[in-house]
């Protein structure tokens, strides 16, 4: 009865930082540990996010070369009409730290200032000086574990600005953007990507390693137009029927048809935003793609046009996509006709990071574990939203004898453990921790019939895992949705877990919460 009491306090009162305390509290007070999905789900984050580590280092150092080649090959045959094309080069290479020594043309130089003082301040949205087009230069605001290091932070911006700085193909008065726009536009995009063409290999190993982080991109490379003619890239490229499925341009959406905006944010990026399945979802189920709310207002209204719409997706919404379990906010014309429009239309290939999640994704809604799939899904997109195109609208401790003769495990787990297994081989010195989870997919199998061997292995699941993993979880909160209307920005956030006793075991799970703020942070 005193135990039960205390455990029942414990449960109530006290909220451990990470579910690797948990487990160490429960190797402290000798209770057996029960192993949750979401605390396999949480180390293969972990896990995730420093195999990453290496891939990006070797990134960075990747786009420190071309954005030297970039500056010195247009600077071989340098004109004066080439100054927007020099400075976007120019900007890139400071974001990297790179040595710009030597004569570099004053107009240049200035457009380059001028565009650097907006994206050091990240204020908010306003027209690039350097390519014309409305900006939301609070993407550029570094966030995550990006703030770690100075490196880091410089790996973020150089590739947010080269993935988010568009070089327009279209001209639209709902963007702005007019004729005279887009022929300069142009003319810089051939500059650059012609200063791309003596480095190709360099260029593949950068796209390629791209790809298997956050897969196929959703804009056109620059790549494509490397010695086609000026006046013709505008037609080439919208003969192509390539125009991006999610929106990142700032639209005035009174002067457009909603269908017609995937044409008018058609542009070329030096490197192209990633499609993510989950942005076009957002996209597709938000203001003007679903229309006016047809009941009372709720917590993702948002006035536009002057009229109610839907102004912010909720997580919900991948759940009714992919399993047609609806959230409560659907109430909004045309919600139910594009939720089947997009049950016909997704699709993601497992030959990258993002793709095992969406599948992953898929698999927890099946069995119910809703819970768990917002969990990971918040932890997916806080190592991956670098690369996703966002969708607009201690010590050593006492020594002591282990005596736990039980421990739990959460059950029908062999399914995402084999994806989260399949997920892993794609990364580097995944031997280790592939094998753990290979013997987790042994043990779901034995409906928590144990033998001696195996409850110790359980009961120490957690010190397994932290003698691979330089991390252990801590709470975060990842953006993943703009209303430039409302200026605010929809959150996705994991508190310290939540703690539960099942039968006999002690175990943690995920304490996820959706949030619509005034600002980024």
């Amino acid at each position: 009865m005193l135990t039960t009491l205390l455990l029942s306090q414990f449960t109530n009162q006290q909220t451990p930082s990470s579910f690797f305390t948990l487990y160490e509290q429960n190797r402290q007070e000798q209770i057996p540990n029960y192993i949750s999905l979401d605390f396999i789900l949480t180390a293969n984050y972990l896990f995730k996010q420093q195999s990453i580590k290496p891939i990006e280092k070797e990134l960075y150092e990747k786009f420190g070369v071309l954005a030297k080649g970039l500056r010195e090959n247009i600077l071989k045959s340098y004109k004066p009409k080439e100054k927007e094309a020099l400075a976007y080069v120019l900007v890139l290479n400071r974001l990297l730290d790179s040595n710009t020594s030597g004569a570099i043309p004053q107009e240049a130089q200035s457009l380059a200032e001028q565009e650097w003082v907006l994206i050091d301040s990240h204020q908010g949205i306003t027209a690039s000086p350097i390519n014309k087009v409305a900006i939301d230069y609070s993407q550029f605001v570094v966030r995550g574990k990006y703030t770690q290091s100075a490196e880091l932070k410089s790996y973020f911006r150089a590739l947010k600005y080269m993935s988010y700085m568009p070089f327009m193909v279209n001209a639209h008065p709902a963007t702005a953007i007019t004729p005279q726009i887009v022929k300069e536009q142009r003319a810089n995009a051939l500059t650059i990507a012609n200063a791309l063409k003596p480095m190709p290999k360099l260029y593949k190993e950068i796209e390629a390693s791209i790809y298997l982080l956050g897969g196929k991109g959703d804009d056109l490379s620059l790549a494509r137009i490397i010695d086609q003619n000026s006046s013709q890239i505008s037609e080439q490229l919208n003969a192509l029927e390539q125009y991006p499925q999610i929106s990142e341009r700032i639209i005035d959406t009174r002067l457009i048809k909603a269908i017609d905006i995937p044409k008018a944010s058609l542009a070329l990026k030096l490197l192209p935003s990633r499609f993510s399945p989950d942005s076009y979802i957002f996209s597709s189920l938000t203001y003007p793609n679903v229309g006016e709310i047809e009941k009372t207002k709720d917590r993702l209204s948002s006035f536009i046009d002057g009229k109610w719409v839907r102004g912010y997706p909720t997580i919900e919404d991948i759940s009714a996509v992919l399993v047609s379990q609806y959230p409560k906010e659907q109430h909004y014309k045309g919600y139910k006709e594009s939720i089947k429009k997009l049950q016909k239309e997704i699709t993601c290939p497992k030959d990258h990071l993002y793709g095992y999640d969406f599948a992953i994704y898929k698999t927890l809604l099946e069995q119910n574990k809703s819970n768990s799939f917002k969990g990971y899904y918040t932890q997916s997109r806080y190592i991956l939203n670098l690369y996703q195109k966002q969708s607009y609208a201690g010590g050593l401790k006492s020594l002591f004898f282990d005596e736990r003769t039980k421990a739990v495990m959460e059950s029908n787990m062999s399914e995402v453990l084999e994806l989260l297994i399949a997920e892993d081989k794609l990364l580097p010195n995944s031997k280790d921790f592939v094998e753990i989870l290979t013997k987790l997919k042994e043990l779901d199998k034995k409906q928590n019939k144990f033998n001696k061997k195996e409850i110790k292995f359980l009961n120490n699941l957690d010190n397994r895992f932290k003698a691979i993993l330089e991390e252990k979880d801590s709470p975060i909160s990842v953006d993943i949705h703009t209303n430039p209307s409302d200026g605010k920005i929809l959150y996705e956030t994991l508190d310290n877990p939540i703690v539960k006793m099942i039968g006999e075991g002690r175990g943690a799970f995920y304490n996820h919460r959706e949030e619509i703020l005034g600002e980024r942070r």
